[in-house]
């Protein structure tokens, strides 16, 4: 999803994946077109660059499947978030958002689900 928001003229944009072949084959995947220059790529825990002292205008976040502590990560990711920003979350099932983000749109893809979501009140 980084790489096709950066395709469409989003800003700098920060990948982050503990699995060091995943951090790989996006470095890859950014030299291939020629957009590394407008990313970092972070090899670790995601909920760590989720700083509430920095705002993000989109959070995506796509956790393992068999994820469980969505609450916290949620968490983290409200306080993340700028007063106009999108939180998207990819799971195998639909995530329930905390009272302070309002749905905006839920796609199924297959055994994927997508949940866009702003702070209550927010567009996209």
């Amino acid at each position: 999803m980084g790489i096709e928001a950066l395709s469409r003229g989003a800003g700098p944009t920060t990948f982050v994946d503990s699995d060091p072949r995943a951090v790989e084959v996006v470095r890859g995947n950014l030299a291939r077109t020629s957009m590394e220059a407008s990313a970092t790529v972070v090899a670790g825990d995601g909920s760590a660059q989720l700083d509430p002292g920095e705002e993000w205008d989109i959070v995506v976040l796509d956790p393992p499947y068999a994820f469980q502590d969505w609450e916290r990560l949620l968490a983290r990711a409200v306080g993340a978030l700028s007063e106009q920003g999108v939180l998207v979350v990819e799971s195998d099932r639909e995530v329930p958002m905390p009272a302070t983000l309002g749905v905006l749109r839920v796609k199924r893809y297959g055994g994927t689900v997508v949940t866009f979501a702003a702070a209550t009140g927010g567009t996209c």
